[in-house]
């Protein structure tokens, strides 16, 4: 019997616009020790999925349909009581905003040590001891037990929440999108610690990511999650090897590699379908390069391809085929979704350059923004404490003497781990910080010289992508209210035409 067994799920959602199936139909199975990978773009029900495994959803959100068995128990016909003596002990989670599931005003190892004790049952001292041994496990030093969750890297927030989850011994770890906002190594930081659960525990491992590297760095199987329907499941190996659905194939070249830096992707043009109002046929169909009329009317069924390879495409049989025209980024271009988009004046990469490239190079090569010896310290320590025991405060550099120069039309890329300054430049590019030593050129103009409308005008012009999207809007706005504020800002009064500017 496997560990779980998800039978012809269903989720819904009550919206003013009537109901919306997120989950439609799903039937999964995950064995004792697997590591299963979810994977799918934004909106495709992957969280949705995990949430009604563990009966989490929202106030509008309702299993319409269909069965989760775990270890032989039917999950949707518990108890509210019953789901909570399961959750943590049998399933546990690390949600999609993990890095702020931490106390801030108390101690991390405190917090770990309150599940030991308040739901784990252990004394003091034994939760000390457990919290220490689940630090170790995660690849945290123990001494670190006594920091506060600012005193953590990314990173380790990321690997002490996955101690907390690991804390009461589950069978089953759920991770939903747990390396969201981590660099890359951090990343695989973190994704060794899943190695190492598979290895030194008996741990069945769900991983909920729209990173398909991810998936192919830990887990055993995987399962591609489409418009709410999985659209293909296999083993990892065969999977990456031989997709079997047009999605899977837009998924695995979409994603770039060092072997090929300069080449264009491939790009899926569109989106998923509206899900109050879903196709007729194959939902991926107004996608496809490969779509025939037949796709447009008949829904394909998750049928069996190859040996445990399942996959839900009429002309799975052709794959073979297929597969090679896929390479190609210009045969994604030949999809309903690509034409709508050139009808309703996009424009599509045709070059086997990159647009940047292009404009960098047929650009007049003049100097947008200059970066002159920038230094940018702090000071550290000291205060009224340290003045009365005769401290000195420290001064760390956070950026230090750094100089380059950006040309109209150019895209230059600042790669680094954690900590070694990029975000701290990207605040002074943006004026937010202002520089300790050394000079940023704008445009001919010093930074040093803005201020007034010369600032403002600057602020138009220069703009910043926050490091963490699900903290940059404002949770209380509409997504309208939060894209008109800064038209308003800079003088967009005409109603109407910002309007259009945020639909365009």
């Amino acid at each position: 019997m496997s560990l779980l067994e998800i039978r012809n799920l269903s989720v819904i959602y009550r919206t003013p616009n009537g109901p919306v199936r997120a989950v439609d139909d799903v039937s999964l199975n995950v064995e004792q020790k697997e590591h299963l990978g979810i994977i799918g773009e934004s909106g495709c029900g992957k969280t949705t999925l995990i949430r009604a495994l563990v009966r989490v959803l929202p106030r509008n959100g309702e299993i319409a349909s269909g069965e989760i068995r775990f270890k032989g128990r039917n999950l949707v016909e518990l108890s509210a009581q019953e789901m909570r003596e399961l959750r943590w002990r049998e399933i546990a989670t690390v949600p999609q905003a993990s890095m702020d599931a931490l106390d801030p005003v108390q101690r991390v190892g405190r917090q770990l040590e309150t599940i030991l004790r308040v739901r784990g049952g252990r004394d003091p001292r034994a939760a000390k001891r457990r919290a220490a041994d689940l630090f170790d496990l995660v690849g945290l030093d123990t001494g670190r037990l006594e920091n506060y969750p600012h005193e953590f890297s990314g990173g380790m927030k990321q690997r002490a929440v996955i101690a907390m989850a690991l804390a009461l011994d589950p069978s089953l770890l759920i991770g939903d999108e747990p390396l969201t906002a981590l660099d890359v190594i951090v990343q695989d930081q973190v994704l060794e610690v899943f190695k190492r659960l598979e290895t030194e525990l008996d741990l069945t491992v769900m991983l909920v990511t729209h990173d398909i590297s991810v998936v192919a760095q830990v887990c055993d199987t995987v399962s591609v999650m489409y418009a709410g329907r999985v659209v293909e499941q296999a083993p990892a190996q065969p999977f990456f090897e031989s997709p079997y659905h047009p999605y899977s194939l837009g998924l695995q070249q979409a994603f770039p590699t060092l072997v090929r830096p300069k080449e264009v992707l491939v790009s899926i043009e569109g989106y998923p379908p509206d899900l109050h109002t879903p196709p007729t046929g194959c939902r991926f169909a107004e996608r496809c390069p490969f779509a025939q009329p037949r796709c447009y009317e008949v829904d394909p069924l998750l049928e069996d391809i190859a040996p445990d390879h399942h996959a839900a495409c009429l002309r799975a049989d052709e794959m073979d085929v297929l597969r090679a025209q896929a390479l190609q980024p210009q045969t994604w271009q030949n999809t309903e979704a690509a034409r709508q988009y050139v009808l309703n004046g996009g424009r599509m990469a045709q070059s086997s350059q990159t647009e940047t490239a292009v404009r960098a190079t047929n650009g007049n090569g003049s100097t947008f923004m200059e970066v002159r010896g920038v230094s940018k310290r702090y000071h550290i320590g000291g205060g009224l404490a340290g003045l009365v025991r005769g401290e000195k405060p420290q001064t760390v550099y956070a950026v230090n003497e750094i100089s380059f120069t950006l040309k109209r039309g150019e895209s230059l890329g600042l790669a680094g781990e954690s900590g070694c300054g990029k975000s701290t430049t990207g605040r002074l590019l943006v004026k937010l910080l202002n520089p300790s030593e050394g000079q940023i050129v704008f445009d001919g103009r010093d930074f040093s010289a803005m201020s007034g409308e010369d600032l403002k005008d600057f602020r138009r012009r220069v703009q910043l992508m926050f490091q963490n999207p699900f903290e940059a809007l404002n949770p209380r706005f509409t997504l309208y209210r939060s894209l008109s504020e800064p038209l308003l800002i800079h003088g967009w009064k005409d109603e109407r035409a910002r309007q259009a500017r945020i639909l365009e």
